[in-house]
Parts: structure tokens; C-alpha cells; sequence
């Protein structure tokens, strides 16, 4: 797959009916969308909304033949982590089913999320067809270092669900401009206050969403990101053997 279409679903947070919104919503989309990609913190709801929400969601990708990248939301822990709440965004493949998870590992204190929820361990990377994609939260934009690794590791789209937009306005776009050209790779990020966006591997704005809820979707070329990266090699430049946190 040397093209795809990436579809950003701009919901609000509500106290009920997110499923039902979700719906309605999706129905706009383009036919060919490949991805769907939400915000974080849609619903206002716990882990059994959260379910609802991932229920109706991938329904949605089996009947579309679409993946989706959830978007953080409440998710109680199993097993070891029994009695723990992350705050969780599922990646679904295009039968519906769940490819892999990602629990946000940066939490805001500033906003509480600490108290509240556990951190995950790491990102979560995963591929559509040859493509490898990374899983990140808007707060994670924050930590350059962090996301750096991640296209290391390889990753050529960032899929990004936010709650920042609007209470960033001012520096929105030249974060995620930054991230998308130092990282050499798309950055599609969706969020619940505004401003979704999707960026390309030379740092330009694609499309910009205002603050309304709504869908707006984007074709990509994927080649764009060898290519960027062959004309700009920024890893074979990279020195990391010098980069050490000094006393």
C-alpha cells in the first residue's frame, strides 16, 4: 500500500450517547478511508463506557474494512494489573478485531492525571501492510526525546490522540510541525478541543480542523517518508553515543 487515506473523527466530550455519535459521524467519511483516527477523552464516562465505545467502534472497521486508533480513554487493568486504570487507546484492524494497546506513559500532573491513572511502559507500534505506525498522545509531543526513539524504531506515521489543541493554540502548530519534520514522518493528530490536524515529513500543514466537531480526511503518500529521509539523513547524522546526561 503505497497511498492511504487517513480519516480524523473531531468529537466533543459528553456525558452519554458517544457510541451514538461515533455513528452518526462515521457515516460522513469517505468510502476508501483506511484509518480512522479519534481524540482523547471523548467520552466522560468509565471502563464500561469505554467498552460500549470500542464495541460500536469496531463494528465500524469491520463494516468499513477500516483500522481505527481509539483515542485514550478510561480502561480498567486485568491480571497483574488488576486494580490499575490506564488510560487506554485501542488500535482495531480492518475486521474489527484488536491489534494492540497503548496506555498513555506521559500523565499530566498539572491536569491530575496521576492521581487517576497508571502510566504504560512504552509506546505501541504496529503495521498496515508495510507501514509501521506509532500510537502517542498529544502530552507525549512534549517529550521530544521520547518520540525520537520511537522513529528510530522505524515508525513513519504518528497517530495522535490529543486533548490540547485549543489550550495550546498558540504553539499547536509549531509542535506538531516540529515533531512531523524532525521525526521525518506524517503526524495525524485528532483532538477532542480543536485544531486536529494532519502534518507531512517535510513539517507542513496538510488540513487543519477549527474547534467544531466533524471529519476531515487526507490521502497520503507514503513514499513521501524514504524520500524525506534520504534527501535529509538525519539519522546518519545523528551522534548518540555523545548524547549522555552529565552530573
Amino acid at each position: 500500500m503505497s497511498v492511504f487515506t487517513i480519516s480524523l473523527i473531531q468529537i466533543r466530550q459528553r456525558e452519554e450517547e458517544s457510541a451514538e455519535r461515533l455513528r452518526e459521524l462515521a457515516i460522513s467519511a469517505p468510502e476508501d478511508s483506511d484509518v480512522f483516527l479519534l481524540p482523547e477523552a471523548w467520552h466522560k464516562g468509565g471502563h464500561e463506557e469505554s467498552e460500549l465505545c470500542i464495541e460500536t467502534l469496531s463494528r465500524i472497521c469491520a463494516q468499513r474494512y477500516a483500522y481505527a486508533v481509539s483515542g485514550g480513554m478510561p480502561w480498567e487493568g486485568s491480571g497483574k494489573n488488576a486494580g490499575k486504570k490506564f488510560l487506554r487507546t485501542w488500535v482495531l484492524g480492518d475486521a474489527g478485531e484488536a491489534v494492540t494497546h497503548y496506555d498513555k506513559a506521559h500523565l499530566s500532573s498539572k491536569d491530575g492525571e496521576d492521581k487517576i491513572f497508571s502510566p504504560g511502559l512504552g509506546p505501541a507500534l504496529f503495521d498496515i501492510g508495510e507501514t509501521t505506525c506509532a500510537v502517542l498522545s498529544g502530552y507525549d509531543l512534549l517529550f521530544p526525546e521520547y518520540c525520537r526513539q520511537i522513529s528510530l524504531a522505524g515508525a513513519q506515521i504518528f497517530f495522535v490522540s490529543s486533548n490540547l489543541g485549543c489550550e495550546y493554540a498558540d504553539i499547536w502548530e509549531s509542535l506538531i510541525r516540529s515533531a512531523a519534520f524532525t521525526n521525518q514522518c506524517f503526524v495525524a493528530v485528532c483532538d477532542a478541543r480543536g485544531n486536529s490536524a494532519l502534518v507531512s515529513p517535510f513539517g507542513d500543514i496538510i488540513g487543519m480542523m477549527g474547534c467544531g466537531e466533524g471529519i476531515m480526511s487526507f490521502q497520503i503518500e507514503l513514499s513521501d517518508v524514504p524520500r524525506r529521509r534520504k534527501n535529509f539523513p538525519l539519522e546518519r547524522d545523528r551522534r548518540g553515543e555523545i548524547y549522555v546526561i552529565f552530573p
